[in-house]
């Protein structure tokens, strides 16, 4: 019999199906897709050669095949785990610090927690961190004055990679006393003739191409007031009576109670923003053991790493 091939991250999602006894709720309780979990999961047996879900209307079931095997799966996923861990100490004692910027609007909880538990994992482990706008921090990383940053970003292109720690949803800023307000999550159907300040494309064409061109072929009117700053375009929104669009946490929640707006998420769009981790590729030694810590980090927590494999709203 050939040796077997199974991811771990695989694994952990068969196990979260098993726990669950469900496909949707496994997949809300990781924050990936339904398909691509019953993708990851099929590749299993696949490689197995026999079921080990019986998949019946209203839940999900262990095979007697999958009954035999679940002590050793889960005992397979655990020394993955424990040997990762050990290799990763191991291989990464004589680490440089690295040095890590910090974007301004990239200051979450998820970025507190991955660095609190970095600390924990390596007492004697040591990193240096600036505070920045995100334009500089990525002029720093080009010129070598930083390792890593932590940044709520769009997907990067190939010349960097990045660790996604949180996805934003696609969200809506109208008044409070819009009927759009009432709403969980506002469909594209609804925003025909609705007026929405943003930016223009110039200043960020893949996020404009990506969550602003579909509410202009949905029959929105973008307008693009003058002052093209994260608060001009929210004030001008205010001052008018027109929507804005939030796709990161540009605009925090205080700022709009100031001007008596909310946010409301887009129904079936994909975030186009992360808070990330991001670096150059090819640009490991000094950032090596956080960036690995930073990868099982996530996957611990179920973060999906593709936009694709993220639960749409609505």
């Amino acid at each position: 019999m050939k040796p077997l091939n199974i991811n771990t991250r695989y694994l952990r999602y068969l196990l979260a199906v098993v726990d669950e006894e469900s496909f949707s709720r496994a997949a809300e309780r990781l924050r990936v897709s339904q398909p691509a979990i019953s993708r990851r999961v099929q590749m299993i047996e696949d490689e197995l050669g026999f079921a080990l879900l019986e998949r019946l209307p209203r839940k999900v079931l262990l095979t007697p095949q999958g009954k035999a095997m679940l002590p050793a799966l889960r005992d397979l996923l655990h020394s993955a785990e424990e040997t990762g861990a050990l290799a990763m100490q191991l291989l990464f004692e004589r680490a440089p610090a690295p040095r890590i910027g910090v974007a301004v609007y990239a200051i979450q909880p998820e970025r507190s927690a991955l660095l609190a538990d970095f600390e924990a994992a390596f007492p004697n482990a040591s990193f240096e961190i600036e505070t920045g706008y995100t334009r500089a921090l990525l002029h720093g990383l080009w010129e070598g004055k930083f390792d890593i940053l932590a940044v709520s970003s769009p997907i990067p292109d190939k010349r960097f990679e990045y660790i996604a720690l949180r996805w934003f949803p696609v969200q809506m800023i109208i008044a409070e006393s819009s009927p759009l307000a009432a709403l969980d999550a506002i469909p594209l159907e609804a925003l025909s003739g609705l007026s929405i300040s943003t930016w223009e494309r110039q200043r960020q064409p893949r996020m404009f191409d990506e969550m602003i061109a579909p509410l202009e072929k949905a029959g929105a009117r973008l307008i693009f007031p003058e002052d093209q700053g994260r608060l001009g375009i929210l004030t001008h929104a205010a001052e008018h009576g027109i929507a804005a669009m939030r796709s990161f946490d540009e605009y925090g929640d205080d700022d709009l109670r100031r001007v008596g707006m909310v946010a409301r998420p887009m129904e079936n769009m994909r975030p186009v923003a992360a808070l990330m981790l991001l670096r150059l590729a090819g640009k490991e030694r000094a950032s090596a053991r956080l960036w690995s810590f930073a990868q099982g980090w996530a996957r611990q927590r179920g973060i999906a790493q593709r936009r694709e494999d993220i639960s749409l709203a609505g």
